[in-house]
């Protein structure tokens, strides 16, 4: 019971790096902090206590933090995905500026 109280407060810590790492654009610390929280996991599904774990994990309030981080990841995604989308809107705009002007000096110079 200590060994898994003990890996359960270390994956509660991993998971509250995590988030304090999305919120400060921070991604090579996520990727570490769930890089140390999947082997956090491995460890916890070693020591193979349902009752125990699922006690724990109330106590600890594990699911409610387990849900903040992929709320934060989904709200980080969605706004770096809508930021893709405008600078790949605004390099389609900026060619199709640069071609239409090429293309009216050509015309002039014909002309």
């Amino acid at each position: 019971m200590n060994m898994l109280l003990d890996k359960l407060i270390e994956y509660k810590s991993l998971t509250l790096d995590a988030i304090d790492a999305l919120n400060t654009d921070d991604f090579m610390s996520l990727i570490k902090a769930l890089d140390k929280r999947q082997e956090c996991i491995e460890e916890i599904v070693k020591i193979d206590s349902e009752e125990d774990f699922s006690s724990v994990a109330k106590t600890l309030n594990l699911l409610q933090l387990e849900s903040d981080l992929n709320e934060t990841m989904r709200k980080k995604y969605d706004f770096l995905k809508k930021e893709l989308n405008n600078i790949s809107n605004e390099k389609r705009v900026s060619t199709v500026y640069k071609n239409t002007i090429s293309t009216s000096i050509i015309l002039n110079k014909k002309l």
